[in-house]
């Protein structure tokens, strides 16, 4: 009896051992004909392998953002760039008008001090006659040769107290001012201003010109202090 339960045993596992042979067979053979679980499996990677046109279709939309990427971080560093140099342009203009400043006001403190007192130079042009000693006797202003009718200006602010047409002087306009001191202009072609009125510093009041007695046109131009004449040149600016 036991030899017949241990022949029967024998059976059965060679009996297991062919049919688990047989099914890896099956199983292997199978990539051959198509079917089967390996050649089902091949089957279906084959039909999802993507294509060659997909492939460069994704790689082109990949290109295209980081190149998009790239642009966008080209625009803003050249924004950045261009916010630090108008930052730099504006300090450097700061520094420009602060150094023009501090050269006005040393000039300003090396001025003497009649060149502070507000005086501008009424004409356009050249001096062609200084004050002081010449042979046809002391003068007592300057000669400024200025073109024909070009602009005669208040040398500064005040009220006009003359206005006549005089044998030597022309026509002629005189501007009282403070403290004492007063302006004269002649030999103007034309007069813009009434006595009694007031006028600021560099405003209009008549035209070169060379009435009275002159040899050109020019303005004669003096300046007083409670009558007392003075040098126009060290007063104008």
């Amino acid at each position: 009896m036991r030899l017949v339960s241990l022949t029967a045993r024998a059976v059965a596992l060679a009996l297991s051992i062919g049919s688990v042979s047989f099914a890896f067979a099956g199983s292997v053979a199978s990539p051959a004909t198509g079917s089967g679980p390996v050649g089902g499996a091949v089957a279906v990677t084959g039909a999802t392998r993507p294509s060659l046109a997909a492939v460069t279709t994704e790689k082109a939309q990949a290109g295209a953002v980081a190149e998009s990427r790239r642009q966008k971080k080209r625009t803003e560093a050249k924004e950045v760039a261009a916010k630090r140099a108008a930052v730099e342009r504006a300090a450097a203009k700061r520094v420009r008008i602060a150094r023009a400043r501090a050269a006005a006001k040393r000039r300003w403190a090396r001025l003497p001090a009649t060149k502070k007192l507000g005086f501008k130079w009424p004409a356009q042009g050249w001096i062609t006659s200084g004050f002081g000693p010449r042979a046809d006797g002391f003068h007592h202003g300057m000669d400024i040769a200025c073109r024909k009718g070009s602009a005669i200006r208040a040398a500064r602010n005040g009220r006009v107290v003359f206005v006549a047409n005089i044998p030597i002087y022309g026509k002629t306009v005189v501007i009282q001012h403070a403290h004492g001191y007063s302006t004269l202009y002649a030999h103007m072609k034309r007069i813009n201003v009434r006595a009694g009125r007031k006028v600021g510093t560099r405003q209009l009041i008549g035209r070169c010109g060379s009435t009275g007695h002159s040899t050109g046109n020019h303005l004669h131009f003096e300046l007083r202090r409670n009558g007392r004449f003075l040098k126009p040149a060290h007063y104008l600016t």
